[in-house]
């Protein structure tokens, strides 16, 4: 097997094996959630985001981690030694190796980046919205009733943080785009600065043999 001789590889091959698993067994998960999802506890818990952070997270487990761990065991299996070849050779082994290293720079610092900062943006969004309801309800209930019930209510009522906002800052629909608009730009310059300094370093390792 070519990954006999490398305990990198195997290493890298098995963790991608058990993220696979992983993937698969979340999907099983999911099967049981989606048959409690109309449960009212679970209404209350925002479900529709919870099924975005599956789609992403399945995405990640049995796409692009595998992928990348997979890229990388055979990357790191056919490493070949440059003192055993001339010039010539050692150029077209470079172009061989040019594709598969871009491949594994793009998923180690752009995809897989991108991805867990998604999951851990929609998250921080499902937290919030449930503070934000439970906040609500609390204002609800134990607000100044007398106020409630005076003329001068409608002022009051738009005087509480919680319930003028409720449209907005409240709204999952309303918070989604600006979450996911935000998520982009963090993560599509973090993911920028990453791959220009990886690929930087990448390209003065690969052209440092050939100059030889």
């Amino acid at each position: 097997m070519f990954l006999a001789n490398n305990s990198m590889s195997i290493a890298m091959f098995s963790h991608a094996t058990l993220t696979l698993i992983l993937g698969i067994l979340q999907r099983i998960a999911y099967g049981t959630f989606l048959t409690l999802r109309r449960n009212a506890i679970i209404k209350k818990r925002f479900p529709e985001i919870i099924q975005l952070q599956v789609r992403v997270l399945t995405l990640l487990l049995t796409c692009t981690i595998p992928l990348a761990y997979y890229n990388k065991a055979v990357l790191l299996s056919q490493v070949p030694d440059y003192g055993e070849y001339g010039s010539e050779d050692i150029r077209e082994l470079w172009i061989v190796h040019r594709v598969q290293i871009y491949i594994d720079v793009a998923l180690l610092w752009i995809v897989n980046p991108m991805l867990i900062f998604l999951l851990s943006h929609l998250e921080a969004m499902r937290q919030y919205l449930m503070f934000y309801q439970l906040k609500l309800l609390h204002s609800a209930l134990f607000g100044d009733w007398h106020k409630m019930i005076s003329s001068s209510w409608t002022k009051h009522w738009k005087h509480e943080f919680y319930q003028k906002h409720c449209a907005t800052l409240g709204n999952a629909k309303w918070l989604k785009k600006r979450v996911l608009a935000y998520w982009l730009l963090v993560s599509t310059a973090a993911s920028s600065f990453a791959y220009h300094v990886v690929t930087n370093t990448v390209r003065a390792q690969m052209l440092w043999p050939a100059a030889y």
